[in-house]
């Protein structure tokens, strides 16, 4: 083989060596953007489960405190409708008692 032919062996060598490291760069452009946009999508998707999530548990949450609310609010009416039961009798027996002094037994 000669020297010219050696050259350009050589340079096609070269050229060849260029072009695939370009593909190869090409390539892995291609693919880190890709995997850039997958990771953006998991991370939406993990935001939006995660915020699902959370609204879960607060609402769970009022659910629970509307529910404890309820209960002693009804416990609550429950002990005042007694007290004044209890009140109304006593103011009866009381205005019972003041209508015998003032007018006895007849």
């Amino acid at each position: 083989m000669n020297t010219i032919e050696e050259v350009r062996r050589i340079e096609q060598e070269a050229q060849e060596m260029k072009q695939s490291y370009e593909q190869k760069l090409t390539d892995m452009e291609k693919n880190t953007t890709t995997k850039i946009a997958e990771m953006k999508a998991n991370i939406d998707r993990d935001l939006r489960d995660l915020q699902k999530k959370q609204d879960q548990e607060r609402d769970e949450k009022l659910q629970q405190l509307e529910r404890k609310f309820d209960k002693e609010t009804e416990q609550e009416t429950q002990s005042l409708e007694r007290l004044y039961k209890n009140k109304e009798s006593t103011l009866v027996d009381i205005v019972i008692k003041e209508v015998m002094k003032q007018y006895g037994n007849r």
